[in-house]
C-alpha cells in the first residue's frame, strides 16, 4: 500500500511512531528505525489476559512491559458499581483511557466530568486524578501507561480473579495501606 493510499489519520499514526520510512521505500531495518527485533508480536482473545481484583476493580492484564519492550502496559479495567480510587498522581509515567462501557465520574485536575462509552481521557505525569462508579451496573474501560512498569503494582496488590468468582469483599484497611505503601516504590503518590 501506498503512503498516499492511507488515510489521513493513519499516515500522522506512522509518522509518530517512526514507521512513515519503511512504506515510504526506506532502507532502514526495523532495529535501524528504534523496534526491538527480539519483540513478538502480542496476540490475545477477549477473554485471555491475567486477571487480578485491585482496591474492587478487577484488572486484566493485555500488554505487560516485557511484552512491549518496556514501551508500554494496556490493560481493561471491569469497575463493579460503588467502587471508586483515592486521588492519586503518577510521578513515572501518562495515562489513558478509553471507555468501554458504563459510565465513571472522574476528577481530573481542577476538572471534573463523566466519562460514558467511547470517550477517551489522557493524563500527563503529575496531574492528580481518580475515578469512581457512582452508577448501577459496571463500567469498562482499556487503560495504558506508558513507560510501563506501574501494571506489577496490580500484580504485586491484586487477588487473581477466576472465571465467574464474585469479587472480592472491599479492601479492608489494611490493605488499603499495603497498597499506598506499594504504590510509592512504583512511583505514585496519594493526594488527601
Amino acid at each position: 500500500m501506498s503512503r498516499a493510499a492511507l488515510p489521513t489519520l493513519s499516515r500522522r499514526l506512522l509518522a509518530i511512531t517512526g514507521a512513515a520510512p519503511l512504506l515510504a521505500g526506506g532502507s532502514q531495518s526495523a532495529a535501524a528505525q528504534g523496534s526491538a527485533p527480539n519483540e513478538p508480536p502480542l496476540f490475545q482473545r477477549g477473554d485471555e489476559g491475567r486477571k487480578v481484583w485491585a482496591m474492587g476493580v478487577q484488572v486484566t492484564l493485555r500488554a505487560m512491559g516485557e511484552a512491549t519492550g518496556g514501551s508500554y502496559a494496556m490493560f481493561e479495567d471491569l469497575v463493579p458499581p460503588g467502587v471508586s480510587n483515592p486521588a492519586h498522581i503518577h510521578t513515572r509515567e501518562i495515562e489513558t483511557w478509553y471507555m468501554l462501557e458504563g459510565e465513571l465520574d472522574w476528577f481530573v485536575g481542577d476538572r471534573s466530568l463523566k466519562a460514558k462509552a467511547g470517550d477517551f481521557l489522557h493524563t500527563p505525569r503529575g496531574v492528580p486524578h481518580r475515578f469512581g462508579n457512582s452508577g448501577d451496573r459496571p463500567a469498562r474501560m482499556l487503560l495504558t501507561y506508558a513507560p510501563a512498569g506501574f501494571e506489577q503494582w496490580f500484580l504485586e496488590i491484586g487477588t487473581p480473579a477466576g472465571a465467574g468468582a464474585p469479587p472480592p469483599p472491599r479492601p479492608s484497611p489494611d490493605q488499603i495501606k499495603r497498597a499506598v505503601e506499594a504504590a510509592s516504590r512504583y512511583g505514585v503518590q496519594f493526594v488527601t
